[in-house]
C-alpha cells in the first residue's frame, strides 16, 4: 500500500477539476474567455489572504460563501467560471481552488504548447538579448517561450536557465564552484 501526502493528494484532485473546465471550455469554444477569467480569480487569491483565508474556512456556510464569490467575481469573470466557482462550493472544494487555477494554466500552456522559462543574470539583459535567448530557447525546445528573468549578482557573469524542473547553469559561480570541488577531490 502507497502513502501519499496530503499535497500530492490535494495536486492530484486538483487537476482533475482543472481538466474537467479545461475540457470543457475547449469543446464550448470558451477557452481564452474562461482563461482570462480564472486568471483574474488566480490575481484575487495571490492579492488576498483575507480571500485565500475565506475559500478555505469550512466553517463559513454555504449560502454566504456562494454569496460572496458572487459580489466578488460575477462581474469579472465569465458565467461558466462563475458556475464552476459554485460547483466547487457545493463539493466543499474551494480550498484547491489555487492550486485548480495553477493547473488550468498548466493544461493551456500545453495545449499551446508554450513552455515557460526563468532566466536568471548576473546583470539585467537588453530587451534584444532576452529575445535572442528566448529564440533559442525555442529552437532547443522545440516550443513557444514564455520567458521571465531576474538579477542575481551573485552568479558573478553569465546565467541560469530553468525549463520545468531542468536547470542549465552556465554562471561563473557554478564554473568556480565546479573547480573548487574538483581540487578538493583530486
Amino acid at each position: 500500500m502507497q502513502i501519499t501526502s496530503t499535497s500530492t493528494r490535494r495536486k492530484r484532485i486538483a487537476l482533475r477539476y482543472a481538466r474537467a473546465l479545461f475540457e470543457s471550455a475547449r469543446e464550448s469554444l470558451k477557452l481564452e474567455p474562461i482563461r482570462k477569467s480564472i486568471n483574474a480569480v488566480q490575481a484575487c487569491l495571490a492579492e488576498s489572504a483575507d480571500l485565500r483565508d475565506f475559500i478555505a474556512d469550512p466553517e463559513i456556510p454555504a449560502e454566504r460563501q456562494t454569496a460572496i464569490l458572487d459580489r466578488i467575481f460575477k462581474k469579472m469573470t465569465e458565467a461558466r467560471t462563475l458556475q464552476f466557482l459554485h460547483f466547487l462550493r457545493s463539493k466543499e472544494r474551494l480550498e484547491l481552488l489555487p492550486d485548480i487555477c495553477d493547473r488550468f494554466e498548466s493544461l493551456y500552456l500545453d495545449h499551446h504548447r508554450i513552455q515557460n522559462a526563468h532566466l536568471t543574470s548576473a546583470a539585467a539583459l537588453n530587451e534584444s538579448q532576452l529575445k535572442a535567448v528566448s529564440k533559442k530557447l525555442k529552437s532547443v525546445c522545440d516550443q513557444d517561450i514564455r520567458l521571465t528573468d531576474t538579477v542575481d549578482p551573485s552568479l558573478i557573469a553569465g546565467f541560469t536557465v530553468r525549463i520545468g524542473d531542468q536547470v542549465t547553469d552556465l554562471s561563473v559561480r557554478n564554473r568556480l564552484q565546479k573547480f573548487r570541488d574538483d581540487i578538493i577531490n583530486q
